[in-house]
């Protein structure tokens, strides 16, 4: 998420989320896209008609357009519009013809807040995630060739059939053709096929547990180095040891794999391609494995919190290197209540933009987050209530990697920090470091306080 800056508009980017496909569903082929926007005098354009023009670039910041679209839309009392790319107005491209394996990808955004076609550039972000289900559509294996004997033991693809009845069924006859393949690859590949020993797949059954939260199928791999035919415990290659877990996700998981063993049956010299292919979408199905962790110096600060929603896609929060006040109040206007727009108590990027949009508004806790440029990131904000309890507990990580990082100043844990969340048209709410609680109503936590700290987050 981004705050970008030009000299006529500010565009505040809230979200950017990457859809997946369900079981036997076609993807919805569009990345959905919020944003904040603001005009030459960093104030909200509210309920607006604004324009947008995103354009996806390949390989670099200015490498080549592969689709570019418009979109006018209009935004809501706090500055904010939401737009599915993939879905606006067509410049150039064709949107369903993306080969998202060939990244990376960058969104170029601008946006003209008067709704016409004046369009000035606001940001260049590279997708940090491939899209996995838009990428699953036209992609083959995700394991090397040379790991293709494996499908020498046919059976594995009778296993993939069972996962969705007479649609596999279909496809593993198709890959049943895996014989003219041979033909086609004359001599040299059919050696290769035969110089070693036979490669078998084992699979059973894997009970709940730390690989699997639900349970479901154990994924053995390994060449019959005794050739009897049954692949031993000494003849597993553990390195190559898959789990296809069972949920809504996992059995998204099964269907891919059926399409790529036709295929990779009738390139490979044996077909075996396909049983590894199972392999693939484990990412995304395997909760609790992240690319990111806890404590890593990451978009200009320190990740705090990793999740994954139900698609699969990770997201997570980081905190600021320092502190941005050691002595801030909440908000220049002490005794107006907001309302519900500023009293989430896990969106921090939704209460900040409604604290800064209050009439009379000219300095705030919330304002400091919002202005913050650092570590190349700007869009930063003032942490929720619950954000900041998140990022309490994970103090230990935090501090330890910000011990090591020059220039930055660690979590103090004898001083209150300032959330976004409000409680009373006098006070909002505060998280003690020194207890790890949360505060209202007490002269310590009254909006116009001078003494809380204040440190901003950010989404990814």
């Amino acid at each position: 998420m981004k705050t970008f800056f030009t000299k006529k508009t500010y565009l505040l980017l809230a979200l950017v989320t990457l859809f997946s496909c369900t079981t036997f569903a076609q993807s919805p082929q569009k990345i959905s896209f919020q944003a904040i926007v603001r005009n030459s005098s960093n104030a909200l354009v509210t309920s607006a008609n604004v324009s947008l023009r995103i354009t996806l670039l390949q390989g670099a910041a200015t490498g080549t357009v592969v689709y570019s679209e418009t979109h006018n839309t209009t935004t809501n009392a706090n500055g904010l519009v939401t737009i599915q790319i993939g879905g606006g107005s067509v410049l150039s491209g064709v949107f369903t013809a993306i080969n998202w394996a060939n990244g990376p990808y960058f969104i170029k955004s601008e946006a003209d807040p008067n709704g016409g076609s004046n369009y000035n550039v606001v940001s260049v972000t590279q997708l940090l995630s491939v899209p996995y289900a838009l990428y699953a559509e036209t992609s083959g294996s995700s394991l090397p060739g040379p790991q293709g004997p494996a499908g020498a033991t046919g059976p594995q693809g009778v296993a993939g059939a069972n996962g969705s009845a007479g649609a596999a069924g279909a496809q593993g006859i198709q890959g049943a053709t895996g014989a003219q393949g041979l033909q086609g690859i004359a001599g040299t590949n059919g050696t290769n096929g035969i110089d070693g020993k036979n490669a078998l797949v084992n699979t059973t059954t894997e009970p709940a547990g730390a690989n699997c939260a639900t349970g479901g199928t154990k994924v053995e791999v390994g060449l019959d180095a005794n050739n009897n035919g049954t692949l031993d415990a000494g003849e597993v290659n553990a390195t190559l040891t898959k789990y296809v877990c069972n949920g809504a996700t996992g059995a998204q998981g099964l269907t891919g794999p059926t399409g790529a063993a036709g295929t990779n049956g009738i390139n490979g010299v044996t077909g075996a391609q396909g049983p590894t292919g199972l392999t693939g979408p484990q990412g995304p199905n395997t909760p609790g494995t992240f690319t990111h962790f806890i404590g890593e110096q990451f978009g200009g600060g320190v990740i705090f919190h990793l999740w994954k929603n139900i698609a699969g896609v990770e997201h997570g929060l980081v905190v600021a290197t320092t502190d941005q006040s050691t002595s801030q109040v909440w908000s220049d206007v002490t005794s107006t209540l907001i309302g519900i727009s500023a009293q989430s108590s896990w969106d921090g990027l939704s209460n900040s933009a409604a604290i800064v949009n209050q009439p009379g508004h000219t300095t705030s806790a919330a304002k400091l987050c919002l202005d913050l440029v650092d570590g190349g990131e700007n869009d930063w904000y003032l942490p929720s209530i619950d954000e900041l309890s998140l990022l309490w507990h994970s103090r230990f990580n935090v501090n330890k990697a910000l011990s090591i990082i020059g220039g930055a100043s660690q979590l103090d844990l004898k001083i209150n920090y300032w959330s976004s969340t409000e409680n009373t048209g006098g006070f909002a709410f505060f998280f003690s470091f020194m207890g790890g609680d949360a505060y209202s109503q007490t002269a310590n936590n009254s909006k116009a306080n001078t003494q809380q700290k204040v440190r901003a987050v950010r989404a990814f």
